[in-house]
């Protein structure tokens, strides 16, 4: 699956700053090559874009996020840190398909989290969030 990289690039910068008061610049290269630990949510585009969509979290980037999102109201744990990356693939496949096309029914599938040091596999696009920590989104 391809598409347009302004699109993918300002929906990320807008659901970062939105959610995480962050910034998330695109990034040349691959911030999270094979063999880096990070916590990946990988979610089905069921339409009206048919593909596949994995958000990948550098190592402690999830905590990060969570303390940020919920300043201190809530204690982080590891079930917190997938259940945020879930909602994070959400929001961004939802966006970009959203915007790709316009006025469409958006359907989804529902996400799946694990840990991993793979890289996914497909086209990637690496983003640095301000505070150094890495993300990078996958299409496929």
């Amino acid at each position: 699956m391809t598409l347009p990289l302004p699109l993918l690039d300002e929906c990320v910068a807008t659901i970062f700053e939105s959610m995480f008061f962050a910034m998330a610049e695109p990034e040349e290269g691959d911030a999270l090559p094979a063999g880096v630990p990070r916590l990946a949510a990988t979610v089905a585009l069921l339409r009206p874009i048919a593909g596949e969509m994995r958000v990948e979290l550098g190592e402690g980037v999830p905590r990060e996020l969570f303390d940020t999102l919920w300043a201190g109201e809530r204690a982080g744990s590891d079930a917190a840190d997938a259940e945020l990356a879930a909602e994070l693939v959400n929001t961004i496949a939802g966006q970009v398909v959203a915007r790709a096309a316009p006025g469409a029914i958006v359907e989804i599938g529902l996400p799946v989290v694990v840990e991993s040091l793979e890289a996914g596999a497909g086209a990637r696009r690496a983003y640095r969030l301000d505070s150094g920590g890495a993300v990078v989104v996958v299409l496929r």
